[in-house]
């Protein structure tokens, strides 16, 4: 009804929530990375050598790009329908072992209905959801395959899953050309088409499968706070150019270091996405100290026009890239020292260090 969904609030960090009446379950965490490694690998994983998708032709058999595409959409929907399988068994012992009689009180329609929030007893019971991890990257692998495979072809699929398997040792030149493809965050359609539609095919599989598995809602959120730089230790290679073990891209963010034409070209790239495919995203940014003291102007000036272009939530960091470099080393004194993680803010000397590293190799806008 009209008069819930304006009495909302933020669950979590970026999903709007009915504030007295609704209940959000769960969330499944899946590394869109991880889905393009098994669909070039016939479901292996190159990190620990494990059957973790399905047995698909392999990368030499692709002979076209719709084929590499579909190869990713297949082993996505394939993780979707485990996590489904996961979030049903989640629910089911929440049921059993955790109710939550003191918020459910709190809750309209569950005293009346005689219900707990977990057995269903709020007036709309909303999620689950999968949260999205690393969708710039895959849409920038994509990207690359297209150019370089299907395009210019400057190698064949099978000298690319080579190169990907061997972490790009022995293949300098092609990583370079890999580095130089199109890439999302720079306002360049040609890879923020890619990414726009894989963002809306991702959302779509989601949607149906939840549907298919018999669940109300199943969408997806893009806010994945710390686990864009941690699970990028257990992803391989990306076609990208990204090396094993290097950070996935935070949110809907730009891979680290490819936003490389202004805040205005990313927050345009950023605005691209339809927002009625997602149940959540966050947008982080971030600028120098000195051009929000010196220039606050201009700040509000690109924000508008980001909100003006059908974006939405932004989170922002304003800090010194000398800050973070010096509380690595000197942590005692930098322990007030709050930085922006994903759709949260932390202690930046009580994060790991894998965090703090992306966190400092982030782009910073000034003047």
């Amino acid at each position: 009804e009209p008069d819930d969904a304006r009495d909302w609030n933020n669950c979590g960090c970026v999903v709007p929530h009915f504030r007295k009446t609704g209940e959000w379950t769960a969330a499944v965490n899946m590394n869109f990375g991880s889905a393009m490694e098994y669909a070039l690998n016939q479901g292996y994983s190159l990190m620990t050598g494990e059957k973790m998708g399905l047995d698909e032709k392999p990368a030499s058999e692709m002979t076209s790009f719709d084929d590499v595409k579909n190869a990713f959409y297949k082993q996505f929907d394939n993780l979707c329908r485990h996590s489904i399988i996961l979030t049903i068994e989640a629910q089911r012992l929440h049921k059993e072992m955790v109710p939550r009689p003191f918020l459910s009180s709190c809750i309209e329609h569950c005293m009346e209905s005689g219900k707990d929030l977990s057995q269903g007893g709020a007036k709309y019971n909303v999620g689950p959801v999968i949260t999205g991890i690393g969708l710039a990257v895959v849409a920038n692998s994509l990207a690359a395959v297209k150019k370089l495979v299907f395009e210019d072809q400057v190698c064949d699929m099978q000298t690319l899953a080579k190169a990907l398997q061997a972490n790009w040792e022995g293949f300098d030149d092609l990583r370079e050309q890999a580095k130089a493809c199109p890439k999302y965050g720079n306002d360049d359609d040609t890879a923020d088409d890619i990414a726009t539609r894989l963002f809306t095919d991702i959302a779509d599989l989601t949607m149906a499968a939840g549907k298919a598995a018999g669940l109300d809602h199943y969408n997806i959120v893009s806010v994945n706070n710390s686990m864009s730089a941690e699970w990028g230790n257990f992803c391989a290679a990306s076609a990208c150019g990204r090396k094993a073990g290097s950070p996935m891209a935070n949110a809907n963010g730009a891979s680290i270091g490819a936003d490389k034409c202004g805040i205005t070209a990313l927050l345009n790239s950023m605005s691209k996405f339809d927002n009625t495919k997602h149940v959540g995203v966050i947008n982080n940014v971030r600028f120098t100290k000195e051009l929000f003291k010196d220039s606050m102007d201009k700040v509000e000036a690109v924000l508008k026009a980001f909100y003006d272009n059908d974006g939405v939530q932004t989170n922002l960091c304003v800090i010194g890239k000398d800050d973070l470099e010096n509380a690595m080393v000197h942590p005692e004194n930098y322990q007030n020292l709050l930085v922006r993680i994903g759709g949260f803010s932390a202690r930046f000397v009580t994060l790991n260090p894998v965090v703090q590293r992306e966190i400092i190799e982030r782009t910073t806008y000034g003047a």
